[in-house]
């Protein structure tokens, strides 16, 4: 549902969906900068939502 493409940062290709996370393991940063398909927006925020509930997330924001 993310549509094809790639992201070019600091001279690296990156994939448009990534995640980040501090070392402790207390902060965890999904970003995607690929527009995704209105088909697929369900689908993939349901999957999100169960990845959280599995390793007990105790907040969720969503910026966008």
């Amino acid at each position: 549902y993310i549509l094809p493409g790639a992201i070019y940062i600091k001279k690296r290709i990156r994939h448009p969906a990534r995640i980040y996370a501090n070392d402790e393991g207390t902060l965890c940063v999904l970003i995607c900068e690929a527009p995704i398909l209105i088909d697929g927006v369900f689908s993939l925020v349901n999957v999100i939502i169960q990845w959280c509930f599995r390793n007990n997330v105790k907040e969720l924001i969503v910026l966008s």
